[in-house]
């Protein structure tokens, strides 16, 4: 079988060092600056509130990193370089490819927004981790619920990793997730609904799941 996950592995320590490197060392200056000190003290951030950044920021900033504002600056740059791996394990189940997997990988960790992103403190980087991480794990599923030939390794692989209905209730759990995270991520609801639909609708009927 081949198994891209020992290439996501280095592929996140590329981004990783990379965004590290480049790190804002300190304290920085509009919403940033706001998302440096919130989690700390368990604040409110502006509309809407980033429940989810600002748990994760908190428990983030019992390590002992740095000061807060760079330690904030850090968790930007993890997140930013586990949305280049996800987008390379999301590019490797597309093609097949690892050398397309990892175009698609280096596109998204050097674009300069992205870049800025991950080296100081918000919900950006988050924002296209998240999405990421739905498309991989709908594709995961689709590949699972799939008797197509060609994908007969992936989907064997997949049982193993989530029986039964384990990756559609993964991909409602990483959905609500990204929608405690940013609202932007509402944008691909419809779009993923018709995919659960055309997939395998009858997913929605079975009360367990």
């Amino acid at each position: 079988m081949n198994r891209p996950f020992g290439s996501a592995a280095f592929v996140f320590g590329a981004a990783l060092a990379l965004y590290w490197s480049t790190l804002a060392p300190g304290v920085t200056g509009g919403d940033s600056a706001e998302f440096q000190f919130l989690p700390y003290i368990l604040g409110i951030a502006h509309h809407t509130g980033y429940p989810l950044y600002t748990l994760v920021g908190k428990l983030w900033s019992f390590l002992p990193v740095g000061s807060v504002a760079y330690g904030m600056n850090l968790l930007s740059a993890v997140v930013g370089a586990g949305a280049v791996a996800a987008t390379f394990l999301l590019c490797w189940w597309l093609s097949r490819s690892r050398l397309t997997a990892l175009a698609g990988a280096a596109a998204l960790a050097a674009s300069p927004l992205f870049w800025l992103w991950s080296t100081i403190a918000g919900v950006r980087s988050g924002s296209v981790l998240f999405p990421a991480l739905i498309m991989g794990i709908a594709v995961a599923w689709a590949v699972q619920r799939s008797g197509c030939s060609a994908m007969a390794q992936d989907a064997e692989t997949s049982t193993r990793v989530l029986r039964g209905d384990g990756w559609f209730v993964a991909l409602g759990l990483a959905s609500g997730l990204a929608l405690a995270h940013h609202r932007s991520v509402a944008y691909l609801m419809p779009g993923l609904l018709l995919f659960v639909l055309l997939v395998d609708w009858r997913a929605l009927l079975r009360w367990r799941t």
